[in-house]
């Protein structure tokens, strides 16, 4: 299964939404090699900044949201969450 059947868009979508993020410098795209009818997307600089920009922000609010949770219950939620995704 391909990472777009995965997340549930279209090729089209993620067309439109790569076109954004490359006007925005956030990507580059570049011919894949092993395959011309398809392109390598990579993270610009700027796009490695803005990724751990928003891995930090993410950090955050999982601190904040399991704050005052035992070690025990964060293992406990982990495993729930993994759960929830198989099903999604």
């Amino acid at each position: 299964m391909h990472a777009i059947e995965k997340i549930g868009i279209t090729t089209g979508s993620l067309t439109v939404a790569i076109d954004k993020l490359e006007k925005r410098g956030v990507v580059v795209r570049t011919p894949n090699p092993d395959d011309r009818r398809s392109c390598v997307i990579e993270l610009t600089a700027v796009g490695q900044e803005v990724h751990r920009e928003h891995s930090h922000y993410h950090l955050n609010m999982t601190q904040e949201c399991t704050a005052g949770f035992s070690e025990s219950e964060k293992e406990q939620f982990a495993l729930f969450i993994q759960r929830f995704l198989q099903n999604v």
